[in-house]
């Protein structure tokens, strides 16, 4: 079986906008990150990281970790989307359905926080939440888990990793009630 894993640059205030998330993101970093990325078959995204991400990584190339990212399958869950590209299918028809039927062979990452955060919190297909913890302090913007109308439910600390750059890796398991 396959699991989901949500993976978020997070502010020590707890913002998760750009553009300050790649400021620190120095040669530790990425090599942590592009660790982590070759454990998973792919990413699974709503329709705003898909353009977001797309437009700011689809066009770079020479970059180990960026290359990875623009090579790995990406599953697009949305409602508004009738075509994609950048190695990516669309998830059509009901999407707890799809995906949780991509969970069950696949383990996927999502980056960043938003809307998709609500179809898998509240199905329980979301397996683990890795906050990577910059030592920055942004001062207003998005928040991480802001605006979900399913609550998050308490998370377990599973483990801890900290970088020579002063970010810091806190890996949780969502402890879902019932």
């Amino acid at each position: 079986m396959g699991r989901i894993i949500s993976s978020v640059l997070v502010s020590l205030d707890g913002v998760v906008e750009a553009p300050w998330t790649w400021a620190p993101f120095d040669d530790e970093a990425k090599a942590v990150a592009l660790g982590a990325l070759r454990t998973y078959d792919g990413f699974v995204m709503g329709r705003e990281s898909y353009e977001r991400f797309s437009t700011m990584w689809g066009p770079v190339v020479g970059d180990p970790y960026i290359d990875a990212v623009n090579a790995a399958p990406k599953h697009v869950v949305s409602s508004t989307l009738d075509d994609v590209s950048w190695n990516a299918s669309l998830v059509t028809g009901d999407p707890v359905e799809q995906v949780a039927e991509l969970r069950a062979s696949k383990t996927l990452v999502k980056y960043g926080t938003g809307r998709l955060d609500d179809l898998l919190l509240a199905h329980r297909l979301l397996d683990e939440v890795n906050l990577w913890v910059w030592p920055v302090v942004v001062g207003s913007g998005r928040h991480v888990f802001e605006g979900l109308s399913t609550p998050v439910p308490p998370l377990e600390l599973t483990s801890v990793r900290e970088l020579a750059n002063g970010s810091v890796i806190h890996s949780y398991v969502p402890r879902y009630a019932g």
